[in-house]
């Protein structure tokens, strides 16, 4: 069954000989002919995750999966090694995905590999073994049990540390989770390596989680091409974008009113569907919101609200961002500078204070039909 949103066609190969780079061109017609978003977003729902912190690897500090179970196909699983210093490798089991994150994501490394994953429960305690060769060419096995059964009071917001603080602004919550017992290990080459994280203000030496959620504002490069504006702001009217990497993007209209209701949805999963709020302010489209719903591929039903990844613009000045149930985990300052061909947007995280040093800087750049999207994180 084809998962691709009905009226989006494309695909995830190599970039269309047609598109074109920027070209510096008057724009004609309202301004709100052109609308794309300034920010990358994600938002997954991991079934498990798995992570295991290397207290005497010279390089690496930490291995983990996150994976999804899917009907009638193989789980997928994005396994990242974190580097000391903060540096993370993702290791992606589906070609397509590695290939367009590979592309997408700055100051981050994005590779495929087969995973081979395997869990199973003994008396309520969950056990895992995880086997992939890294970037680098060196076999990997983690080998997981549980202290016990996963618990919830175990779960709840997880603290990044510094783990790719140059590459995005996560939120990371657990719903029932269990840390690593001392059977637990991790054995890269032919070498085993001791567990544990001394930055942290107990011994743990890993957790495993069910239900694990995660939302990211990411940093990426993105070039588009406008192919289709709507021609008046009413339902069923649509923005369409294709990208350098053969993806389309279309922004509908759902409802019109004192605020402006739209859905993107994209030819590929690794660009969530979102729903988006905007008011119309001097003939221009002001975003006020943006939630990336969290329906996965092959799910009919769009998730509602507050499901998902929220980030709200709403209020002058400020910025929230909520995950799910749980409101405004990160909040802070937004400033939006606007030119004749630019947006620059800035989100400033003020609480809490692991986010402080994520400054979110985002610039959609426009000349005529074609666009550049540059997002950085970490950069005051």
């Amino acid at each position: 069954m084809d998962s691709r949103p009905s009226g989006i066609e494309g695909g995830t190969s190599a970039p269309p000989r047609s598109f074109r780079k920027p070209q510096m061109r008057r724009r004609i017609g309202p301004p709100w002919e052109s609308f794309f978003e300034p920010f990358l977003l994600r938002y997954d729902r991991h079934d498990e995750h798995v992570i295991v912190f290397l207290a005497d690897h010279p390089e690496y500090e930490a291995i983990e999966a996150m994976v999804t179970r899917r009907p009638g196909l193989p789980p997928f699983i994005r396994s990242i090694l974190s580097r000391r210093g903060g540096f993370q490798v993702d290791h992606v089991s589906e070609p397509s995905s590695a290939h367009i994150m590979s592309a997408l994501l700055t100051d981050r490394r994005t590779v495929h590999r087969p995973c081979a994953y395997s869990a199973s429960t003994v008396n309520g305690v969950p056990e895992v073994r995880l086997c992939f060769a890294s970037y680098r060419g060196e076999d990997i096995v983690l080998t997981f049990k549980g202290l016990g059964a996963p618990d919830a009071k175990l779960g709840g917001l997880i603290d990044p540390g510094a783990h790719a603080g140059n590459s995005s602004l996560p939120l990371m919550w657990a719903g029932e989770s269990t840390h690593a017992a001392p059977e637990s290990s991790v054995v890269i080459g032919a070498t085993s390596y001791m567990l544990g994280n001394p930055a942290l203000p107990h011994p743990i030496r890993g957790a495993y989680t069910r239900d694990f959620r995660i939302g990211v504002v990411r940093a990426g490069h993105l070039e588009l091409r406008q192919t289709r504006a709507p021609r008046r702001l009413e339902v069923d009217e649509s923005w369409v974008y294709q990208d350098h990497l053969g993806n389309k993007h279309r922004y509908e209209i759902l409802a019109v009113g004192e605020v402006l209701t739209l859905r993107r949805r994209s030819s590929s999963s690794t660009f969530p569907d979102e729903i988006l709020e905007a008011t119309l302010v001097d003939d221009r489209l002001a975003l006020r919101s943006i939630r990336v719903t969290g329906r996965r591929a092959g799910e009919e039903v769009v998730p509602s609200a507050p499901a998902g990844l929220t980030l709200d613009l709403s209020q002058p000045g400020r910025f929230s961002i909520s995950l799910d149930h749980h409101p405004s985990i990160v909040s802070g300052s937004v400033f939006m500078k606007e030119t004749d061909t630019a947006e620059v947007w800035t989100l400033d995280p003020t609480d809490p204070r692991w986010a402080t040093s994520r400054t979110v800087r985002s610039v959609l750049a426009r000349a005529g039909d074609s666009a550049t999207l540059d997002s950085e994180v970490g950069a005051r």
